[in-house]
């Protein structure tokens, strides 16, 4: 009888003697040798295998029947918008709680279960969710199971990924569903927010929605908006002859801590600003938004309820069903916060975009998250005119959410999911995972890469500062970039707090927070300092070396700057890395690789390869951005 170890922690060693499949690790050659498999490499080493086995996967479960119709049909809440295309397949994979993720994983470990002829598993660390889906498969195949718990998953994590989903449990979906609502209101109840007149959204304009986050808080008190979605763009706008109106998503960011902040901002902008108008989307969220975003979720619960029963999430090849990793989301998701946050979505921005001339164009930050589906919408049903969806970050092959043209945004019947009149890329490689996600090339627009315009612009100098040495340290000054994500921020810091007693002051490192999280000096490892740098490239050209994990669109920066980078490789989430391993691009599975890299770099040595430098629209004129918007602002006139 054939035994396998499935070791799910994160971290550590699992004991010696056994066939051991890694979970959540990338493993050394001398593991690899021993015969043990790691499924986060096996995974993300042939995307080409998984990737479309998801996405077929995914698609059959939006048709498969309920009735006389199909999931995605009886899921319709609005003319051409079912309510399937807000829940799983906008899911983002590149959370370390990717239901994607874990689904790939699984099928991965059936496979080598059956290639191997495995007859037993001990499971060490797993999730209460993923101990059901394997005891269920046991069951099936008459494999035998045992878990060994306690020591082996991380602690930390476990209570940041679990406490929130806690303190769901404890209260109804119905319940956390509306207090979700209620509260949101009163979040954003102020007569000091934003007067919105009807001359701010009637006449013919340019609509541009993004998050109100990113942006040069200062810059906006003074009157000006400056954002690093935008970059140069936002001085071209203006020539363009026509009114553009900002509906900006608030965001609680390290910048703008609550709404009184991010009012003020709003404020200064609109001071004595003919050509802009801003303002925040929850300032539309008035009480009778509220009651129609609770009638709204009602509605979304009644639909969703019968359904939820109907769906099979097993899949044929692997016979798996993994219903048990999906239990929670969907839960929220049909019944609870998630619908309520979907409804509320759908109900703003039905009073954020109201009847317009037909010629008015919309472009908006693309991630295919639910507001965005509301977003186009809205303005679909509002005889609105062209929609631009700007992917403001390179696309990267594992973003499930760009597969626009796939099977998994389609029906039976040939039902599309509302889409955007055209897409922009900033990168040939984001063209071609477009084009192979099936979006069709005629609808895809090339443009500048505003959030990198900087960087590229102090490559020369950020080079040559590079290889100034501080007195502080004998070797490479090393910029982390943190991470939104608490557990990924967490384990960044673990790394930190391990790295810097071994390497004394032959390293200086320092921390530089995402720009959505707030990270006080006090809470950094000790010999970790705080970057206080104004923009990433600032704090890039004061630093040797570049760390940041695999899915950090951080490493572009340091890419067009000529900065070496080390990437550490997170077996806990898919490889969103748009750079490839070479000589200035070095990856790295644990802190012993590190030290290795941090030794044996050469300083003042030009270790960038020309290679190596990611691709990108840089032209600072911004002749494609023109080409697309001048056309937008004729039609406007028309």
């Amino acid at each position: 009888m054939k035994k396998l170890m499935l070791w799910c922690s994160p971290e550590g060693a699992p004991p010696p003697g056994y066939f051991t499949v890694y979970w959540a690790q990338y493993i050394s050659g001398q593991e690899r040798k021993k015969g043990n498999i790691s499924l986060p490499e096996m995974i993300n080493e042939n995307v080409s295998y998984w990737k479309p086995r998801y996405l077929s996967w995914l698609e059959s479960v939006g048709k498969s029947p309920y009735g006389s119709t199909t999931v995605v049909d009886a899921l319709l809440i609005r003319p051409g918008l079912s309510y399937w295309w807000m829940t799983v397949p906008a899911e983002n994979p590149f959370s370390p709680r990717s239901v994607a993720y874990a689904t790939l994983r699984l099928w991965a470990l059936v496979q080598i279960a059956d290639d191997h002829h495995v007859e037993e598993l001990e499971v060490h660390g797993a999730e209460t969710e993923l101990e059901e889906v394997l005891t269920l498969w046991c069951k099936r195949t008459g494999r035998q199971i045992t878990f060994m718990r306690g020591r082996t998953t991380n602690k930390n994590e476990s209570l940041i990924q679990t406490t929130y989903s806690h303190i769901k449990r404890r209260f109804p979906p119905l319940f956390s569903g509306i207090s979700f609502i209620a509260l949101q209101y009163l979040h954003y109840f102020s007569w000091r927010r934003h007067k919105l007149s009807s001359g701010t959204t009637d006449d013919p304009a340019l609509t541009v929605v993004d998050y109100f986050a990113n942006l040069d808080v200062q810059a906006a008190q003074e009157g000006t908006y400056t954002s690093n979605y935008w970059g140069p763009l936002t001085q071209i706008l203006p020539i363009l002859g026509k009114t553009v109106n900002w509906i900006h998503i608030d965001m609680k960011t390290a910048a703008l801590l609550d709404v009184h902040s991010a009012r003020k901002a709003i404020r200064s902008l609109n001071r004595e600003n003919g050509s802009s108008r801003h303002v925040l989307l929850q300032d539309y969220l008035r009480l009778r938004v509220l009651l129609k975003a609770a009638l709204q979720y009602l509605r979304l619960r009644k639909i969703t309820k019968q359904v939820a029963t109907q769906i099979s999430w097993t899949e044929t090849v692997s016979g798996l069903d993994v219903s048990p990793l999906l239990r929670s989301r969907l839960n929220s998701d049909f019944q609870g916060v998630g619908a309520a946050s979907n409804a509320l979505w759908l109900s703003l921005f039905e009073e954020a975009i109201p009847l317009r001339p037909a010629q008015d164009s919309c472009i908006y930050l693309m991630e295919n998250q639910p507001w965005e589906l509301a977003l186009l919408q809205a303005r679909m049903a509002r005889g609105a005119g062209p929609n631009v969806g700007v992917a403001h970050v390179p696309v990267r092959t594992w973003d499930f959410r760009y597969a626009l043209g796939s099977s998994t945004v389609c029906a039976e019947n040939g039902r599309t999911r509302p889409m955007p009149s055209q897409v922009t890329v900033s990168d040939p490689k984001s063209e071609t995972v477009m084009i192979a996600n099936g979006l069709e090339p005629s609808t895809i627009v090339k443009v500048e890469a505003l959030r990198f315009l900087s960087g590229a612009s102090i490559r020369t100098v950020s080079t040559v500062a590079s290889h100034v040495q501080t007195v502080e340290c004998s070797g490479p000054r090393v910029l982390v970039f943190g991470e939104y994500d608490a557990s990924m921020c967490a384990k960044q810091l673990r790394i930190l707090s391990e790295l810097a007693p071994l390497v004394g002051d032959k390293c200086a490192f320092t921390f530089r927070p995402h720009p959505a999280k707030q990270i006080l000096h006090g809470s950094l490892p000790t010999g970790v300092s705080l970057s206080e740098a104004h923009t990433a490239e600032e704090a890039l050209a004061e630093c040797d070396l570049a760390f940041c994990c695999n899915i950090s669109s951080a490493s572009i920066y340091a890419s067009l700057m000529g900065i070496p980078i080390l990437i550490f490789k997170d077996g806990r989430l898919l490889d969103g890395s748009p750079l490839i391993a070479g000589p200035s691009v070095l990856h790295v599975n644990d802190v012993a690789d590190v030290i290795g890299v941090l030794e044996n770099i050469e300083l003042g040595v030009e270790s960038s390869s020309s290679a190596q430098i990611y691709p990108m629209y840089l032209d600072r004129d911004l002749t494609k951005w023109r080409a697309l918007l001048y056309p937008l602002a004729e039609i406007a006139n028309e």
